[in-house]
């Protein structure tokens, strides 16, 4: 009974993340049917337990290293970290400062500064990103 049991929450979880996509779900489910398997050999509770734990933990490592291959060495930027290597545009300079301006991205408005005075209207390049300040340069301007 409980070996039917862990087959159907397992094969449940493989449904849910068709579902969601999430992945993880997958694993769990992946483990729950092998836990079965073990239990139907072993009959003992603990040792599947523990090997669901472990198969759960395998499946877990195994993925994040498959994924890591998948993807490179490069690491990939999500969220306003992806903003940097992107063009964006000076949208307005600073009266007392030059260097210091802001631009407009996806609709929200940013502080820019820059080592050289920005220019409104030109296309500077994100370098890199503090709190709700984008550091660019123009590399035109750097490279004259």
């Amino acid at each position: 009974m409980a070996v039917g049991m862990l087959v159907a929450i397992g094969v449940v979880l493989v449904i849910i993340d068709m579902v969601a996509g999430t992945f993880y779900m997958l694993l769990l489910g992946i483990a729950s049917i092998i836990s079965a398997l073990i239990l139907f050999l072993t009959g003992s509770s603990l040792i599947t337990f523990l090997s669901f734990l472990f198969i759960s933990f395998v499946l877990w490592i195994g993925t994040q290293a498959f994924g890591k291959k998948i993807q490179g060495e490069e690491d990939l930027q999500t969220g306003v970290y992806g903003l940097v290597g992107k063009e964006v545009k000076v949208h307005s300079i600073s009266q007392t400062e030059p260097t210091e301006g802001t631009c407009q991205v996806f609709g929200d408005e940013w502080t820019i500064k820059s080592e050289i005075p920005l220019v409104i209207g030109e296309t500077v390049i994100v370098t890199q990103i503090a709190g709700a300040t984008l550091f660019v340069k123009n590399e035109e301007k750097e490279s004259v």
